[in-house]
């Protein structure tokens, strides 16, 4: 079995080392927008998710050059997967590159349920909310329907709220 050249293994750590950075980036975009959604600080709202975008992009892009340079260096990337495959490093290497990746991988679970539970946040705000005017504005709800049978618009009014609400 032949041994992976030395110089592979540090651009390999050099990557995930990147890829850890980029990850940082993106938990501390998306912690401000969640902070921002539970303070209802809309102010300001676009950029925290454009900054957000363009974290999760440039992750992304860091992938792709980390499985361009995986496949470049005649990695693996069958059944083996990834602790199978660099079994070819020497030791320190292996070891490196095993609490890199393992931590990559945490750390994008943890990426991943922030923004799930978010989603849901948001999404029973939304629910609620819906629920609300649904209740007291029943004439908003749903289709409205003339005697003869037609769908009628309901009108259009503003609604006002206390912004303590």
């Amino acid at each position: 079995m032949e041994r992976i050249h030395t110089d592979d293994g540090l651009r390999l750590v050099c990557m995930l080392t990147r890829q850890l950075d980029a990850v940082a980036r993106l938990q501390s975009a998306q912690e401000e927008v969640r902070q921002s959604v539970l303070k209802r600080d809309w102010e300001g709202f676009d950029d925290l998710i454009a900054r957000m975008d363009s974290a999760a992009a440039a992750f992304a892009s860091l992938e792709e050059e980390r499985v361009s340079l995986w496949t470049s260096i005649g990695m693996e990337s069958g059944a083996g997967g990834y602790y199978q495959s660099i079994h070819r490093f020497p030791d320190e290497e292996r070891r490196e590159l095993s609490r890199l990746y393992r931590s990559l991988k945490l750390e994008t679970l943890r990426v991943k349920l922030a923004n799930d539970a978010l989603m849901g946040y948001i999404q029973q705000a939304k629910l609620t909310i819906n629920s609300f005017l649904g209740a007291a504005f029943p004439d908003r709800r749903g289709t409205l329907y003339s005697r003869s049978g037609r769908s009628v618009d309901s009108e259009m009014r503003s609604i006002v709220l206390n912004k303590t609400f």
